[in-house]
């Protein structure tokens, strides 16, 4: 996880710098793409026929174009990551329920050095809207890892954040293109 960890780090100033010389349109646009993209593996049902976490040296290339990727994405579009992260860990071999949870850890460290970045290229962050975002999410996730750990299978996680995604996805490309 050493390659993931560098790589996302490095990266995240590099996807916000982009994100303040990009079209904010396109800025949704590519995240709507990866959250789209996300969805479609989740619930086409596909499932890796091997591990491939067995395979060191293919899991440490995979670790490290997805750190690197998580980062640039999470510097671009302000957001943790967790669309692209879960579905990679899946592919990696995790079950859904695992690939979430620990999505959940590694969606801290993206949003963090995200937030970081965004704080050395841009002036202003709405500090009660953090806040109060931050509350919610704490409570919310709380939350959901209660009904998850309690109440859906793997294949209902993976369902559930599939279709979670396609709907967020559908709403930004509604939200760059309609309005």
């Amino acid at each position: 996880m050493i390659p993931f960890v560098i790589l996302m780090f490095g990266s995240a100033p590099l996807g916000a710098w982009v994100n303040v010389n990009l079209p904010t349109k396109w800025v949704i646009f590519s995240f709507a793409t990866v959250a789209l993209l996300s969805a479609f593996l989740m619930l086409s049902g596909w499932r890796p026929k091997k591990a491939i976490a067995e395979e060191r040296v293919k899991a440490w290339i995979i670790a490290a174009l997805a750190g690197g990727a998580l980062g640039f994405i999470s510097g671009l579009t302000g957001l943790g990551g967790g669309n692209l992260i879960v579905p990679i860990l899946y592919i990696l071999g995790l079950q859904a329920k695992i690939a979430a949870a620990t999505a959940s850890g590694i969606v801290v460290f993206s949003s963090t050095i995200s937030l970081i970045s965004h704080l050395h290229f841009h002036e202003k962050v709405d500090l009660l809207l953090w806040t109060l975002t931050a509350i919610s999410v704490i409570v919310g996730s709380r939350l959901g890892a209660l009904f998850m750990v309690e109440k859906l299978s793997n294949k209902g996680v993976k369902r559930l954040f599939g279709i979670v995604v396609l709907i967020v996805a559908i709403l930004m490309y509604y939200k760059a293109f309609m309005k």
